[in-house]
């Protein structure tokens, strides 16, 4: 892939000027968001040109500073309300100015699904969803549940679309943090495609496999993230030890008493 027709430029100065802006950590990560979006354009019948490019510039302004995003808000007369959120939210819906400035891309699909890279929408588009799911299951990440992810992305988008999203949602309110608006509106409009996967509702079980934080740890500091509650990840049912599986058991048990016909991730 070149992506001279979107960029102007060749891909080795594209690359160059990317890695500037980023580091190596992140600059591995989008190489490997454009991979899995390649794959993923191919299996869907989407133009792979197109994918590739919007995958490995779709955390081009991850790493600038978040006054540089709240000057990008002011210069494009963007909602005001968007200086509320945060880098999370920003580097996809403002960042996709910064590309414009920075790299000369115009492509509105390809902006687009940049755009909402982090947040979704209710409506979205064949590209919108591959760049969305493949910067979820790209070959670094490394969670528990990505190799489901992975399977579900080759089964079907929407489906992969809404299990991301579900697990997003529940990671955010899990640390009781604000959800932006427009995940709620992804949400809601993908969830049933889970519903159609499993037929049922879904619960999450939860063990205690006895890992550390490197925030709790010494590693980088102590006593964990002021926004953290470690009690939110650590329900009562495994708090009592146990193998992973007596703990999955245990889960299960515990949450059946209420909802008798779940089935559990």
């Amino acid at each position: 892939m070149t992506y001279e027709q979107y960029t102007g430029t060749s891909r080795e100065d594209l690359l160059s000027k990317i890695k500037a802006v980023m580091s190596d950590k992140r600059f591995n990560h989008v190489l490997g968001v454009e991979q899995t979006a390649i794959e993923l354009a191919e299996r869907y019948g989407y133009d792979k040109e197109k994918a590739g490019l919007a995958g490995l510039l779709h955390d081009y302004a991850k790493e600038i500073s978040d006054q540089e995003f709240l000057d990008l808000i002011d210069k494009y007369n963007l909602d005001p309300e968007l200086k509320k959120w945060g880098n999370n939210v920003w580097h996809g819906l403002v960042g996709i100015y910064k590309i414009q400035e920075d790299l000369g891309v115009t492509d509105k699909d390809i902006l687009h699904s940049i755009e909402t890279h982090t947040v979704g929408s209710s409506q979205m588009s064949l590209l919108d969803k591959i760049v969305y799911v493949a910067d979820y299951i790209e070959p670094g990440r490394r969670f528990p549940l990505v190799e489901e992810a992975r399977a579900i992305a080759k089964e079907s988008l929407d489906k992969a679309v809404a299990y991301e999203t579900v697990h997003t949602v529940e990671h955010l309110a899990h640390q009781a943090l604000p959800i932006f608006p427009q995940t709620i509106e992804t949400y809601n409009a993908y969830v049933d495609y889970l519903r159609q996967k499993y037929g049922s509702r879904l619960q999450k079980v939860v063990i205690d496999a006895g890992f550390t934080c490197p925030n709790r740890d010494g590693t980088v500091g102590f006593g964990g993230c002021t926004f953290c509650d470690n009690r939110t990840f650590n329900p009562a049912y495994c708090r009592q030890g146990g193998t992973s599986a007596q703990q999955l058991e245990a889960g299960k048990r515990f949450f059946a008493r209420k909802y008798p016909t779940l089935k559990y991730l």
